[in-house]
């Protein structure tokens, strides 16, 4: 469950698939976290989203809506990045990111 270990596993090549390890792919990742209970955070830099795998589970949107970019804080499918690059999370467990083309942190 650690960022190396996705490093080593996940298909870095183009697309969007939600799914396992082997399955999932990415368009450009800009970042990777990994939170205190092994949840993964991916900047999908060229899909515009944010994506997470919990341990156990599969890779999923966690934030974003897939190829639309923009520059909107908010939850889940309302929050709208614009390719998000560097991610982090805060000592709250906060996810804080970077976005690449509207240099903003949101």
């Amino acid at each position: 469950g650690t960022p190396s270990k996705f490093l080593e596993a996940a298909e870095w090549t183009g697309g969007y698939v939600e799914g396992s390890d082997d399955d999932a792919r990415f368009r450009c990742p800009g970042g990777v976290c990994e939170a205190k209970d092994g949840t993964v955070y991916v900047s999908d830099s060229y899909n515009h989203v944010i994506r997470k795998r919990a341990p156990g589970a599969a890779w999923s949107t966690f934030a974003g809506k897939p190829g639309e970019k923009g520059s909107v804080d908010g939850m889940g499918e309302e929050a709208r990045f614009s390719y998000p690059q560097r991610i982090a999370l805060d000592k709250s467990g906060n996810l804080i990111v970077a976005g690449g083309g509207s240099h903003v942190l949101h």
